[in-house]
């Protein structure tokens, strides 16, 4: 792996990457992202042709851990089991430049009393805005894979016929039971604790107000968002308890769930976490495994991991498009093509207006009412784009008439509310303008380019 030591301190450039399993584009917290998806598990490469940012963000997700399997049958009122804790989370900046980046995605676990796999991506990082707890290994940052849920191996009431839960990214979940063996008993198979800042601990079977020599109960695994309830043994709901939240991150445009700790099971009912309510293949990445016995053994298996990194979009794609308001007007939303901030305007009935925008497909430019609109050329760049700072950042723009005159609208750097300049056939004006806010220019032909930074 080779990472440049010129790329701390170094300004910002376009990236251009490969290796990865799925990539794309969205816009999110004022800002157009690329993202690199990791979802098959095992190793990957991802592999910087060329570029470097300093603003990266990564998320790793482990596998999630195996719920508890009780093994003994015969018993099925009395069949309990943990759930499997949720795999570790860490979202993390970054920063990239040229050469390829190791990683892997950890799998979801095999088979009862197994821990997710750990998922791990070399990468340079901000080491003052690294948690310890993360705890990487030179350049590589880690995160855990989840803990397995406690279980029952037979029907003996010794140490020996129970496993505890384990510790992981969360924690496993805990089960306890009344063991009609000779001479009865009751036994309880403890639940662990999650790495602090990826995950949480699975819950206690022996809350407040269980009575531990009657009480069958069974707690969910730990996610990354919280702990798993413990018992309380009040209400029928209290004798279980569901898996602990996930998180959610938008990654890649889908504001999406990630990491839930994984059902309990009591005699063949399976309390769940909130979002853990669909089929194994709706299940969310490092989702823990849902508890289970001999006599009920369905339930969702824990699953695996995912390594996406996020990098800022350069100016790569951007397209002179020429709007009309039609019969009757309506809204224009773009992305403008020098901040790349989102801009909303409103076209009249009959309004023209020539704009350099970013086009993300699928969802922008977006408009509403009767605008049409018509690509009338490219004006890519390949630069960067720059979070706005305020008023005082402000930007030249050349504004020029088509062969029917038209009327430019801006507004003047640090001067206040939007000003309206008619135009001549083929006049151009250079005015220099608040960075982000709206600007635009009536008349078929007419178009907006920007010339120059010209901050006050």
């Amino acid at each position: 792996m080779y990472i440049p030591s010129l790329l701390f301190g170094a300004t910002n450039s376009c990236i251009s990457a490969s290796g990865a399993d799925s990539s794309g584009v969205f816009y999110s917290g004022s800002q157009i992202w690329e993202y690199y998806k990791f979802s098959s598990t095992g190793s990957h490469e991802l592999t910087i042709h060329s570029g470097s940012t300093s603003n990266a963000k990564v998320l790793i997700v482990a596998g999630g851990g195996a719920g508890g399997f009780t093994e003994f049958n015969g018993e099925a009122l009395n069949e309990t089991a943990g759930g499997g804790g949720a795999g570790g989370v860490v979202f993390t900046d970054a920063r990239l430049g040229p050469g390829s980046y190791n990683l892997y995605v950890g799998d979801g676990a095999p088979y009862s009393g197994s821990e997710g796999e750990n998922s791990w991506i070399n990468i340079n990082y901000i080491p003052t805005e690294l948690p310890d707890a993360y705890a990487p290994t030179a350049s590589q940052i880690t995160a855990e894979g989840g803990g397995f849920g406690g279980y029952f191996l037979n029907i003996n009431n010794t140490t020996t016929g129970k496993v505890d839960a384990s510790a992981g990214g969360s924690g496993g979940g805990g089960c306890a039971s009344v063991r009609f063996a000779p001479g009865g008993g009751y036994t309880i198979a403890n639940s662990n604790g999650g790495r602090t800042n990826q995950g949480f601990e699975g819950g206690d079977p022996q809350g407040p107000f269980c009575l531990s020599s009657t009480e069958r109960t069974a707690t969910g695994g730990g996610g990354a968002g919280g702990a798993s309830d413990d018992t309380d043994c009040i209400t029928s709901a209290g004798y279980q308890t569901p898996g602990g939240e996930g998180l959610a991150f938008n990654v890649d445009g889908n504001p999406t769930w990630y990491a839930y700790g994984g059902a309990s099971m009591r005699s063949g009912v399976w309390e769940a976490a909130t979002p853990d309510t669909g089929s194994q293949s709706s299940r969310a990445y490092g989702a823990g495994g849902w508890g289970r016995s001999a006599s009920y053994g369905s339930g969702n298996e824990p699953r695996q991991g995912v390594i996406v990194v996020m990098v800022p979009a350069c100016a790569t794609e951007c397209t002179t498009y020429q709007f009309g308001g039609g019969a009757s007007g309506g809204t224009l939303e773009y992305i403008d093509c020098v901040t790349g901030q989102l801009q909303s305007s409103s076209l009249s009935a009959g309004e023209n207006a020539v704009i350099c925008n970013y086009v993300i497909p699928g969802q922008y430019p977006a408009t509403t009412g009767t605008i049409t609109s018509v690509i009338s050329g490219s004006c890519n760049t390949e630069t960067p784009f720059e979070p706005i700072s305020g008023s005082s950042s402000c930007e030249a723009y050349i504004f020029a008439a088509g062969d029917g005159g038209g009327t430019a609208t801006y507004t003047l750097c640090d001067a206040g509310g939007e000003t309206t300049e008619p135009l001549s056939a083929g006049e151009e004006v250079v005015r220099c303008i608040t960075s982000g806010s709206s600007r635009g220019i009536s008349g078929a032909g007419s178009s907006i380019n920007f010339f120059y930074n010209c901050g006050s």
